[in-house]
């Protein structure tokens, strides 16, 4: 799924998290996260687009419920 050229036509860009170390050194999950930075969503809402197991996820989190929410999200998507 290559939404990039969508993205940076909107003026954003894309952060890319695809090694398990890495996901896991930022407490995330999935075999992919991708971060969406868009200025018309900055400080308002936390785009990320999850890939596990062959499935696409996209979460749009308010800015602010983003920390706090995080292990909530991830308990989501482990079984």
């Amino acid at each position: 799924m290559d939404f990039r050229k969508t993205v940076q036509a909107l003026g954003g860009n894309v952060y890319e998290m695809v090694t398990e170390s890495e996901i896991l050194q930022n407490q995330l999950f999935g075999d992919r996260v991708s971060y969406i930075n868009l200025s018309m969503f900055k400080n308002n809402w936390v785009l990320m687009v999850i890939e596990i197991d062959g499935e696409v996820w996209l979460l749009q989190v308010p800015a602010d419920k983003y920390h706090y929410s995080k292990d909530y999200l991830k308990s989501l998507f482990i079984q």
